[in-house]
């Protein structure tokens, strides 16, 4: 397992004067190698509920190396292609896992969430939108810092164009990374995602997770892409408060403007 880059809170990213990213945050985020993730931690946070699990071994190094021949101009955002590159690979290595497990127990499950570690959730995941040839994706994620307010919008996927076989992103599509949910029959297009994004870097399709996502689960697989509301949750942040109120927020000062806190 390759050490946890945390996010933290105060992370920020970086913009020109035209709004556009230069840098992202998660470059030079902190690696925490004092929490390393080990069996022992794995089976304490999830109890009885962890019916199999693996750490993978695959390095930073070894995951670069497979786009190694991608023009360096189409790393946007000068995001590091190992980071996603290890995200697609533990999506298909969990899936390989529940197909195992499945075999070993004589079942298959109903539904399958994909979630990235590290999430807070607020409501339950309800699925009852989700059908066969559909994926459910959140339709935002958290809170405004200043006001409390429910955050809605998704990132657009970038536009691409492939005239050989007939794909494409247009401009407008959104898409999350974090959290989506799709029926166990539509799974297998996961047993392999690790080399089947690769082929799409090595295509041009942009290097962001939501692209490249994007492209394999709604351009290749055909599956629509869901956004439902009932699904509320952020990412929580090491060193970010467990509980909040509306005292922890700017907006306290449009209620009571004269607690002490207020200034």
């Amino acid at each position: 397992m390759m050490p946890e880059d945390r996010s933290f809170v105060g992370h920020a990213y970086v913009y020109d004067k035209f709004g556009l990213m230069k840098d992202h945050s998660k470059n030079s985020a902190d690696i925490d190698t004092s929490n390393e993730i080990t069996e022992k931690l794995i089976r304490d946070i999830y109890g009885k509920r962890l019916k199999s699990y693996n750490l993978h071994t695959i390095t930073s190094d070894e995951l670069t190396q497979m786009i190694s021949d991608v023009d360096q101009n189409e790393f946007l955002f000068q995001l590091k292609p190992a980071r996603f590159l290890s995200k697609f690979h533990n999506i298909e290595s969990a899936y390989n896992l529940i197909e195992q497990y499945e075999n070993e127990h004589g079942f298959s499950y109903e539904n399958i969430i994909i979630a990235r570690p590290g999430l807070a959730f607020y409501s339950a995941l309800s699925l009852s939108k989700l059908r066969k040839g559909s994926m459910l994706i959140p339709s935002g994620m958290g809170f405004h810092p200043h006001t409390g307010t429910r955050n809605y919008g998704l990132v657009q996927p970038l536009y691409y164009k492939n005239a050989l076989n007939g794909t494409c992103i247009p401009t407008g599509m959104h898409f999350n990374d974090q959290l989506m949910a799709l029926k166990r029959t539509d799974c297998i297009i996961l047993k392999e995602l690790l080399s089947d994004c690769v082929c799409y870097i090595k295509n041009r399709v942009l290097l962001t997770p939501e692209s490249i996502l994007f492209y394999h689960f709604n351009s290749i697989h055909n599956l629509n892409i869901v956004p439902t509301d009932k699904w509320l949750y952020e990412k929580f942040r090491v060193r970010a408060p467990e509980i909040e109120n509306i005292t922890n927020l700017p907006l306290i000062e449009r209620f009571n403007s004269h607690l002490p806190i207020v200034k």
